[in-house]
């Protein structure tokens, strides 16, 4: 994926350790690593961080005012999500 020097150079504007905390999320985000995507308030923060660098109006948005997890936490209620993982577990039809 991204190596270390490789993922300084694209995010050389940004401080060493927000450029690091994007890295470990962006990188479990990219990968899969995370079973069930419910949206990250402070993954939203740190981005609102990262752009608000390029444009200071960004930092007035409230990250918490962008996020609608409704169907995420639908699909997960429903056990859909966990169903996906489990390969005994066969969703109904």
């Amino acid at each position: 994926m991204y190596d270390d020097q490789s993922w300084q150079n694209v995010f050389s504007f940004v401080d060493p350790f927000l450029s690091r905390r994007l890295k470990q999320k962006g990188l479990k985000v990219m990968l899969g690593i995370e079973k069930k995507p419910y949206p990250s308030v402070e993954a939203l923060r740190d981005i609102q961080r990262m752009m608000g660098l390029m444009n200071p109006k960004v930092s007035k948005v409230r990250p918490e005012e962008l996020i609608d997890a409704r169907i995420i936490r639908k699909l997960d209620e429903s056990g859909f999500i966990d169903s996906l993982y489990d390969s005994r577990k066969r969703w109904p039809s």
